[in-house]
């Protein structure tokens, strides 16, 4: 539910570099002496049976929004960039509510694969801007992507911090809650968009998210069986859990209201979660394959409590799984080539065996009725 640990104002520039230098040389010194800390558990066979995929109905809809020209922005040996919007399905926290896409099209025709990689909204873009540039370099042109920007955020813990009563406050949970809804809606519209394209019609399609996006990612894929795999990082369930923990934007949220309001933590995190239960990840349990997703957490992790974790596992069928001895946002030092890239490796590494597992690829999506009349045009 919550941007990381998050410290900073939304107008204030990415800082993750900042953060990357601070702890550089403790990580650095760790890494010298052969210790950097993960453990793996694979999938137990076992757990790879009895899924049933299935949509919930506040995530359906009749019609594809109108998709604005392709406007191409940079262009490479392999790669063309275009950026695209479209408007939110509603309330999305978005300038003028509008989802900002970037569409990085191989140059070489052909069918290509595709992986839809989710933002941490209005924060840091370093997780979703370095793993686009691997899937990029470690496919070689044979993989497309496409990058929502999500450059303002989806959770305003400002307005709940600065809300004048309790029923203000859980007013503005319920409007957040509508938020991420219509986010999740508008993920299924990315693969109404990729249905359009012929050289995406024809290849599996993966998704991609790092914390909040993780969380939300989970709920579009427990509702959309388009997509083929998916890798979640720094994820969680139970999204009161996290809004009773997480530090930063949440934290200041918390020490503005709790005492004001006489509310505990304990109270606040069970209705958090019972007004959040429609984007809670971890109630869609038994809807995706377990052999088609990696689950990479980190074991100290400040902002998603190990409850959180485990129940958003669970509820995936427990694929296999990465746990990082880190914290949460010093676990996103293992992108970095100051680890020598193991998070993106382990993230592409997987994401190439499921493209190349054989199996039935997604079909077009046909519930607007309208796919063969939405031509794309170029500017």
């Amino acid at each position: 539910m919550i941007d990381p640990a998050e410290n900073k104002p939304a107008s204030r520039p990415d800082h993750f570099p900042y953060t990357l230098r601070l702890v550089s040389l403790t990580l650095f010194a760790i890494l010298l002496g052969g210790c950097f800390a993960s453990s793996h558990r694979p999938l137990n066979a076992a757990d790879a049976i009895d899924f049933q995929p299935a949509t919930s109905a506040l995530f359906e809809y009749t019609e594809m929004p109108p998709f604005s020209p392709l406007k191409r922005i940079a262009q490479d040996k392999r790669y063309q960039v275009f950026e695209f919007n479209f408007p939110a399905t509603g309330d999305s926290g978005q300038t003028d509510d509008l989802q900002v896409v970037r569409y990085h099209q191989s140059a070489t025709p052909g069918c290509r694969d595709l992986v839809v990689v989710l933002p941490i909204w209005g924060s840091y873009t370093y997780p979703s801007e370095r793993m686009t540039d691997a899937i990029r370099s470690y496919s070689r042109g044979e993989v497309n992507v496409l990058r929502l920007m999500g450059h303002q955020h989806v959770m305003d813990w400002e307005g709940m911090a600065a809300a004048g009563s309790e029923t203000e406050l859980w007013a503005i949970v319920d409007r957040m809650e509508r938020r991420i809804r219509n986010t999740v809606i508008d993920i299924r519209h990315l693969l109404d968009w990729a249905d359009t394209r012929p050289e995406l019609r024809c290849g599996k399609k993966a998704l991609l998210g790092f914390s909040i996006s993780a969380l939300i990612g989970g709920v579009a894929l427990t509702n959309d069986k388009r997509f083929d795999a998916a890798v979640f990082v720094m994820g969680g369930g139970n999204p009161g859990e996290i809004a009773a923990v997480c530090p930063g934007r949440a934290q200041a949220m918390r020490d503005n209201t709790f005492e004001r309001f006489g509310i505990d933590p304990e109270s606040f995190a069970r209705e958090f979660d019972r007004r959040m239960q429609s984007v809670n990840p971890s109630r869609y349990g038994g809807r995706t394959d377990p052999r088609s997703i990696l689950f990479i957490d980190a074991e100290d992790d400040e902002c998603m409590p190990s409850s959180s974790r485990e129940s958003f596992w669970q509820a995936l069928g427990r694929p296999e799984r990465y746990t990082l001895g880190y914290g949460h946002k010093s676990s996103f030092l293992s992108m970095t080539p100051l680890a020598l890239n193991y998070l993106r490796r382990r993230i592409y590494t997987f994401m190439e065996r499921q493209f190349a597992e054989p199996g039935r690829l997604t079909e077009p999506h046909q519930a607007a009725g309208i796919l063969e009349s939405h031509d794309q045009s170029y500017e």
